[in-house]
């Protein structure tokens, strides 16, 4: 071993000892995270790899913090490692912050690529998914399932993205790290948007709304303000016939 190896993991080595002496994990673990990770290393979910991840590492394995956070997937495969396994062995122990700490502060090896050639590596720009039991910037699948259908609900027939046809509209209403797609009220449709870069994007696959038979009222807003109609204008079966076609 090189002499100026033999330095760098003396003083990864040091960084370990200064970290569980110190207030360092806490303060690791109290960064904001997206809930995910894209990169093998990025155990604190922040989208960076800095000496936050070796210390949020060395918490997890030494004083009972919290896992890692998972790893996107890899269109659709999945990651080849796990989270913190930065030398790609299959387990997770006092090497892998070692040789993060190592990659970040003397130029060792990069840690153990997530994604292989063809499912959404460097070399395949494939959609990452981010896993089912993330909480991806702070709310599960479900929470942002329903603020997709708030903000679709919220928006004005006039510019309501579900019902635009070309993608004029696709960035009303838009705001924080997550970007919504919106779907169609039946058959096909090709839209053109510009998405801002650094955007999560959610979609919906399958939607579908129910309602209590009597609801009239949730049933004017729906007409109102999705649909475009005049819900004074119609009787409460046609008004009920016009969300059960939509």
């Amino acid at each position: 071993m090189r002499k100026t190896d033999q330095v760098w993991r003396m003083f990864a080595w040091g960084i370990v000892a200064a970290s569980l002496l110190g207030g360092g994990i806490a303060e690791a673990q109290a960064l904001p995270s997206a809930g995910y990770a894209l990169q093998n290393g990025d155990v604190n979910g922040d989208l960076d790899r800095d000496m936050s991840d070796g210390v949020y590492l060395l918490g997890y394995l030494f004083s009972g913090g919290p896992e890692p956070v998972p790893l996107a997937l890899c269109g659709s495969q999945a990651p080849a490692v796990q989270n913190g396994d930065s030398n790609g062995d299959g387990a997770i122990d006092l090497s892998d912050p070692v040789r993060l700490l190592t990659w970040l502060f003397s130029g060792a090896a990069e840690p153990f690529p997530v994604c292989v050639d063809g499912g959404g590596g460097a070399k395949n720009q494939n959609p990452r998914i981010i896993p089912l039991k993330a909480k991806a910037h702070g709310k599960s699948y479900g929470d942002w399932g329903g603020a997709w259908w708030a903000w679709a609900l919220g928006i004005p027939a006039a510019t309501n993205p579900v019902v635009d046809a070309t993608g004029e509209h696709c960035d009303e209403g838009q705001s924080g790290p997550v970007w919504f797609l919106a779907g169609s009220f039946g058959g096909s449709i090709t839209r053109t948007c510009s998405v801002p870069a650094g955007k999560t994007i959610f979609l919906a696959l399958l939607n579908g709304v129910w309602w209590e038979p009597d609801d009239h009222a949730f049933a004017a807003d729906v007409a109102a303000n999705v649909l475009g109609l005049d819900p004074d204008a119609l009787t409460g079966e046609e008004l009920m016939r016009a969300l059960v076609n939509w």
